[in-house]
């Protein structure tokens, strides 16, 4: 006689769905299983249909058909991991037609401990016809571990972003069983992005938690962790808004006007509101811009941020900053950047300067100056070269006199490459001996954000 084939429900492998509810999920544990053709033996004409056990009723379920009255059902269930005898039921409540129907018989928690397991079927009837069939299918015989969370606040900003997180977990053994606290569970708390937010746990010996958590904006739920045979499910969801603290950014440079290749900081403070208080916001990255250069700077304890450079291009700077992923919605920053400006002078050099004795207590000056050639100025220095002498070679100099400076003139006469004024002129002097040299004060160009530094030229000693 050819036996029908078996229908089993799979593996010991549950998908664990978020939203699927626990009730559902303990449903879908009956399992109604055919004998598989090749597990079964018959003798005569009784056939094992199907068997099943029920988790959330414990109900074991075994169907069979025979010409006479079945007169004995037995059903080992045997441990998937150990291939051993877990438990035997033979006490089974016979359908009214003994030749065809379901048997039935309740296993408890008690009896049958969390695990997963296959059935071993075996019956017979009276005229000694029996039937057998084995490892039908696989039986999840586990426990239910349902979380509740609630929430202290459902607004949070970023100075006060701590929630305290508050909930249950109660475990309601396979069979049927009242759900019961269950103490030292461990729960992740989930974000809408379904990663791990935190941990928190363990449970208490009633069961609950409390736990204080910091957060961002979004919804969150809580699933038990760490737990074997066990059936998890997910708290209902809990949603975290913001109400944003407002930013705010001073800069400045310093100094405004520089000298290329000095050092110049930008420096400010970035703080936020917190109630009526502007606290500093620390650990902040700003990213400062200047003309041809640039980086980011990161604000200390006292939400101050210092980007130091060395000047090579004047012009505006800017500085701003935004929230990062941890702060998204915590904050908001100002819609505009800071901006300043600065100033970079061109060196000036001279390339050689000369004095000379004259008679009548005269002394003649003569030299060759030009700004390096970093194409930052537009123009030439100017207006004037200042003459200057001093009678000791330390101390302070003094004005002998003035030489106009005209662009571009004389050019020749300096025999230096890339020179752009020769001057000369012949002062009177009331000292006998003295150190003599040249000084360019320095010129900002008007409409732009370059100029000249100012220079002075090697020192000359001339006795008249």
């Amino acid at each position: 006689m050819i036996l029908p084939t078996s229908v089993t429900t799979g593996s010991g492998a549950w998908m664990q769905l978020r939203r699927l509810s626990v009730g559902i999920a303990c449903a879908a544990a009956t399992l109604a299983l055919a004998a598989p053709a090749g597990a079964q033996a018959a003798s005569g004409t009784v056939v094992i249909v199907s068997a099943g056990l029920n988790v959330n009723s414990g109900a074991l379920t075994v169907t069979a058909q025979a010409t006479s009255s079945i007169t004995t059902i037995s059903v080992e269930i045997v441990s998937q991991s150990t291939a051993s005898d877990a438990l035997t039921v033979t006490s089974f409540t016979p359908p009214a037609d003994l030749t065809d129907g379901t048997w039935t018989a309740t296993v408890t928690s008690a009896e049958l401990p969390p695990g997963a397991y296959y059935l071993n079927v075996a019956a017979a009837d009276q005229d000694g016809d029996s039937a057998t069939a084995t490892d039908i299918g696989a039986v999840d015989w586990f426990g239910t571990a349902e979380p509740t969370l609630t929430a202290s606040t459902g607004t949070i900003s970023y100075g006060n972003n701590m929630v305290t997180l508050s909930g249950a977990v109660s475990y309601s053994a396979p069979g049927g069983a009242a759900p019961q606290p269950d103490p030292g569970v461990m729960l992740n708390l989930y974000s809408d992005y379904g990663s791990v937010a935190a941990t928190l746990g363990p449970t208490a010996a009633d069961g609950t938690f409390s736990q204080s958590v910091a957060l961002t904006p979004g919804m969150y739920y809580v699933e038990p962790t760490g737990l074997t045979d066990t059936f998890v499910g997910a708290s209902t969801d809990i949603t975290e808004s913001a109400t944003p603290d407002p930013v705010r950014m001073t800069a400045r440079e310093t100094p405004y006007k520089s000298d290329y290749g000095q050092k110049v900081t930008v420096s400010g403070t970035l703080t936020y509101q917190s109630g009526s208080k502007w606290l500093p916001l620390a650990g902040q990255q700003v990213t400062v811009g200047l003309p041809l250069v640039g980086g980011q700077a990161t604000t200390n304890a006292a939400g101050v941020f210092t980007f130091v450079i060395k000047a090579v291009e004047g012009g505006q700077w800017t500085a701003y900053s935004y929230a990062d992923s941890a702060e998204s919605g915590l904050l908001t920053f100002p819609s505009t950047e800071n901006t300043g400006y600065l100033k970079v002078a061109e060196l000036v050099k001279f390339h050689w300067f000369r004095a000379a004795r004259r008679p009548r207590r005269h002394v003649s000056v003569a030299g060759c100056i030009a700004a390096a050639d970093y194409g930052l100025s537009q123009g030439e220095p100017g207006p004037r070269v200042d003459i200057q002498y001093r009678t000791r070679t330390s101390g302070a100099w003094h004005n002998l006199g003035r030489i106009a400076l005209e662009p571009g003139s004389i050019v020749n006469s300096c025999n230096v490459e890339n020179a752009d004024i020769y001057f000369h002129s012949t002062f009177a002097t009331r000292a006998s001996k003295a150190y003599y040299r040249a000084y360019y004060p320095g010129e900002w160009i008007a409409g732009t954000y370059s100029g000249f530094a100012p220079g002075a030229s090697r020192a000359v000693h001339v006795t008249v």
